[in-house]
């Protein structure tokens, strides 16, 4: 019954049920459950959670598929009824995991159903034909949730891709190829004209000659599959299929092989006539996009035969990213061609130029360059965006540095401006800073770009103070570029200008009644504390429904005096306004 639940319930049952579960089912024996589903066992059950979860996409650059789904396109059955969120798949894998670890007899089980599941993979890549018909599959779903409970487990991994015993490569149906002679390096065509077995590599080379080109070659489709875990992705190779499972997104990308024969585009696999025009860049259909990649790609070939994947006239080559070449020292490369970008997750690095950045990630270059382009999300300045996503180090790359370089310059103007104005608010000493083991000890600038939230105004495009950032965390999502003014830019500030202390400290009046301001927020909004505790009320009061002056906390409007509580002329209720300099007043805006 809670199996059934934990599948068909409601999301916060289901949430509930996993730790119940983790108790319980350490201590019963699988093969005594009795379930509802014939051929059907326990961890099939777990793992369908997982499976509800995933996002696929199918690719098959050969017939131009580009197909993106979830297990609901499977037809109706009682093994599909309710759905799961991708907090409880992620859940259940750790359960699965954990079951593992605890019990020999769940791990018998465990072990015995991935390896099934994975074994349907290798004869469905058989008998499927039209690379969308895995969509409809329940066993290709179910491969695909034992594959992700494989990848975080490296004995798992072992366990998979250990070779079994016996005659090398007779077992599992193995060719090897007939140039490298090694028995190691795995073919994966034929060719039917010179009669040998080849990998990749030398099926290409040997077929570079226009004589060899309209040899007849045949996909070998063999029994192997490996496994490996690279950059938070789990990735499983076969022989028509290759496999990437985006862990932190719940992705799953298949790919299917492209038939062999002839010449094709290096970007889209689209095949090429024998009259096809040359290209620096490699062979390169004639599409507009292929075309503008190919002006943007590296024009050199690596010692080993393969084009460089890198960016046009960049000082130092992308490192061949089909491992031909050994490690540089400084730059571990940890990603090949066959690896997904991780910004766009939806093209192989091969399918694009790409950079490498000083920290030894690698990207499609024009994902990283829109990126940088966008900025940051939302109102408040933020510079997470400019760092490496996958290590979260500083992006820098030569062909990037025209939009890193102000990135930074803002940032070094952002970091001094919030230290200053940490300091006039009394905080550059508080126990944030002077505490040894906190976030932020000694480390004054550090702990004012966390705190405080900058802006950058619409008018003179310079960043400028706009309150905490717990002020900026409750602003709304949907807000106005053109709202976002500094104070030196705000209406009357021309007439408040101070000879000393410009209008960096201006004083202001709350937006909302005829008080003095000491917040902030949003970038674009004064209050008075009582205001400001009202703020999501009064944010939602119609502008020309404010009462007039004299006004008082909480919009309301003063009746027992008709005299403004600030003594002077201003806007209506409801309209910025400077009052003047702060400083010189002997006031703080805190």
């Amino acid at each position: 019954t809670l199996l059934s639940l934990v599948n068909a319930g409601t999301p916060r049952l289901q949430l509930l049920l996993v730790p119940l579960l983790q108790k319980l089912l350490v201590h019963i024996n699988p093969d005594q459950l009795t379930l509802p589903l014939k051929e059907s066992n326990a961890v099939q059950y777990l793992l369908l959670c997982v499976a509800k979860a995933l996002q696929l996409q199918l690719r098959d650059r050969s017939s131009k598929t580009n197909l993106e789904t979830s297990i609901d396109q499977i037809p109706e059955n009682d093994w599909l009824s309710g759905t799961c969120s991708q907090e409880v798949a992620r859940e259940m894998v750790v359960l699965l995991r954990g079951l593992r670890d605890d019990s020999p007899v769940w791990m018998k089980v465990i072990d015995e159903t991935i390896q099934s599941l994975l074994s349907n993979l290798k004869n469905l890549q058989k008998s499927v034909m039209v690379p969308t018909q895995y969509a409809h599959i329940m066993h290709f779903w179910m491969g695909l949730a034992a594959l992700w409970v494989v990848g975080g487990d490296q004995k798992l991994v072992a366990m998979i891709n250990q070779k079994k015993e016996g005659k090398k490569g007779e077992e599992d149906n193995i060719k090897y190829c007939d140039n490298h002679e090694d028995e190691t390096t795995e073919a994966t065509y034929h060719c039917a004209s010179c009669q040998t077995s080849l990998c990749s590599d030398c099926d290409r080379f040997l077929h570079l000659p226009k004589a060899q080109r309209a040899h007849q070659r045949t996909a070998i489709i063999s029994d192997t599959l490996s496994v490996d875990v690279h950059e938070g992705c789990i990735r499983a190779k076969l022989s028509i299929l290759f496999i990437i499972i985006d862990v932190e997104r719940l992705k799953a990308v298949v790919q299917t092989r492209q038939e062999p024969g002839g010449t094709k585009c290096r970007f889209c696999g689209t095949a090429l006539s024998s009259d096809a025009p040359s290209n620096l860049a490699g062979p390169v259909c004639t599409a507009a996009d292929c075309l503008a990649r190919a002006s943007q790609s590296c024009i050199k070939m690596h010692t080993c035969g393969h084009m460089c994947y890198g960016v046009r006239n960049e000082g130092e080559c992308l490192p061949c990213l089909h491992g031909c070449e050994p490690q540089p020292t400084d730059k571990k490369r940890t990603q090949d061609h066959d690896d997904f970008c991780l910004v766009c997750y939806s093209e192989s690095l091969a399918e694009a130029p790409c950079v490498q950045l000083d920290c030894g990630h690698i990207f499609h270059s024009h994902c990283i360059k829109t990126i940088l382009e966008r900025k940051w999300q939302g109102a408040r300045i933020t510079f997470g965006f400019a760092n490496c996503p996958a290590c979260k180090q500083k992006i820098n790359h030569p062909s990037l540095k025209s939009l890193t370089q102000p990135i930074w310059d803002l940032y070094d103007e952002v970091k001094t401006k919030a230290a200053l104005r940490l300091e006039f608010m009394g905080l550059a000493h508080c126990d944030e800073v002077t505490t040894p083991g906190k976030p932020f000890y000694n480390d004054v600038a550090g702990y004012a770009m966390d705190k405080l939230a900058y802006y950058m105004c619409h008018k003179c495009q310079k960043p400028y103070f706009g309150g905490e950032r717990q002020c900026a965390a409750a602003a709304p999502e949907n807000f106005d570029p053109t709202e976002l003014i500094c104070g030196g830019c705000a209406p009357g500030a021309s007439e408040q200008n101070c000879p000393k202390h410009g209008r960096d400290y201006l004083e202001y009046k709350c937006r909302y009644c005829c008080s003095i301001a000491i917040w902030f927020c949003f970038g674009t909004t004064h209050f008075c504390e009582e205001c400001h505790n009202d703020f999501s009320r009064l944010q939602d009061i119609p502008k020309d429904e404010l009462p007039s002056c004299p006004v008082g906390p909480r919009a309301q409007k003063l009746t027992d005096t008709s005299e403004c509580p600030l003594k002077l002329e201003h806007p209506p209720t409801g309209t910025e306004f400077a009052l003047g300099c702060g400083v010189c007043r002997n006031a703080r805006l805190f």
